[in-house]
């Protein structure tokens, strides 16, 4: 069962889009129940009523942002490698969006379609801290040279770079 959390809509643009989306899951057989945030209804409201409800598939539809903020909302609440939820994602600005370009989406309607399929990808999240995470690979670039130490029981690393990538499927 679907669950949608669309992004508050500040443009018109955005609504003819969210309706065609509305429109595209019903025909395509992938309907479920549509939300929307709010002052009165948070993100955080909106994914505990997802899960209170059991929903099996939670998708956000909305700009890179809105989907972040949902992603780390449902991350705080469950481990989704432990868990039989799937996260959907529909970019509202597919053609400048990191998660449209990472999954390959030319249009809303092949985010429809992969919902449609259940194309599941799995993404490596790599945790800062309990609220903050990245999805991996991680890249970090300066201009200038940093050193990096990190000290662990059994040994200690150091290393001077411009550039650091964390994988999170690395194995030590």
């Amino acid at each position: 069962m679907y669950y949608y959390i669309f992004e508050p809509v500040k443009q018109s643009y955005q609504r003819k889009l969210q309706e065609k989306i509305k429109r595209l899951v019903l025909n395509l057989g992938i309907s479920g129940e549509i939300v929307s945030s709010s002052p009165a209804r948070t993100i955080n409201d909106l994914v505990d009523i997802a899960l209170t409800k059991g929903f099996t598939t939670v998708v956000c539809v909305g700009n890179d942002l809105f989907i972040k903020k949902v992603l780390s909302a449902l991350l705080l609440k469950v481990d989704l490698s432990d868990s039989k939820i799937a996260f959907g994602i529909v970019p509202l600005d597919y053609k400048d969006s990191f998660f449209a370009k990472k999954l390959k989406y030319q249009t809303p309607e092949d985010a429809c379609q992969c919902l449609r399929y259940r194309n599941l990808k799995s993404w490596d999240v790599g945790f800062i801290n309990p609220s903050k995470f990245f999805l991996s690979p991680l890249t970090a670039r300066t201009e200038n040279q940093v050193t990096l130490k990190i000290i662990l029981p059994d040994y200690e690393l150091m290393s001077s770079f411009t550039k650091l990538t964390i994988n999170t499927d690395l194995l030590v």
